[in-house]
């Protein structure tokens, strides 16, 4: 596809990964990875500690409202929940970014299954929020790492962590990603339009 900074944020993923056997919850019940099929989806692995995961995430639930009924579908997994948050907990956390529509499932008990297997680079420690673009065939087709800020804010890193106060900073501020923008939609669109007979990626 032509250049759309979204895509450019994707890369392809090291042969072989799929997603682990693993149940996770919801308020209507267990699910797991294997209910992709069918689907274009976007499988976005969040915290309640990544501040810039919840930013992240009301902008694709309004993308996900959108396009949902053209054949899009997009899923936030919580993991790696230091709070050992519930479904019930994740919802609360997530309500005040109005993610309407979006479905929530989680990892029981604080489990990192997803987080240490899908959301590492290479040989580095693993990193949210990370977001998993997922073909019909459940596939994964790439990965994308962090939330692309639309406005550049001066953010504080600590041991290559962002500090306390700049997640405070970001949430105080509300502070829109990319999925809040036009290439959102036309990232999409191109996924629905071609499924997995074409990649998006540069």
């Amino acid at each position: 596809m032509a250049f759309n900074r979204i895509a450019q944020g994707f890369e392809h993923p090291p042969a072989g990964l799929t997603f682990p056997r693993k149940r996770l919850l919801s308020k209507d019940g267990p699910h797991s990875c294997d209910e992709l099929i069918g689907h274009v989806s976007l499988v976005s692995l969040w915290a309640e500690w990544c501040a810039p995961c919840l930013l992240e995430l009301r902008d694709i639930a309004q993308v996900h409202r959108r396009w949902r009924s053209k054949g899009f579908r997009a899923v936030a997994v919580l993991t790696a929940s230091q709070a050992k948050l519930d479904v019930h907990g994740a919802s609360r956390i997530l309500s005040r970014f109005r993610p309407e529509g979006l479905e929530v499932w989680v990892e029981a008990d604080g489990g990192d299954t997803l987080f240490a297997r899908l959301a590492r680079k290479g040989a580095g420690e693993p990193n949210l929020p990370c977001n998993l673009l997922v073909d019909p065939s459940g596939a994964i087709l790439a990965r994308s790492f962090g939330a692309a800020m639309v406005t550049a804010r001066d953010l504080r890193f600590q041991n290559g962590k962002l500090t306390e106060a700049a997640k405070a900073d970001l949430l105080a501020h509300e502070t829109r990603t990319l999925w809040s923008t036009p290439a959102a939609d036309e990232f999409v669109a191109y996924l629905i339009a071609h499924g997995r007979t074409a990649s998006p990626l540069r």
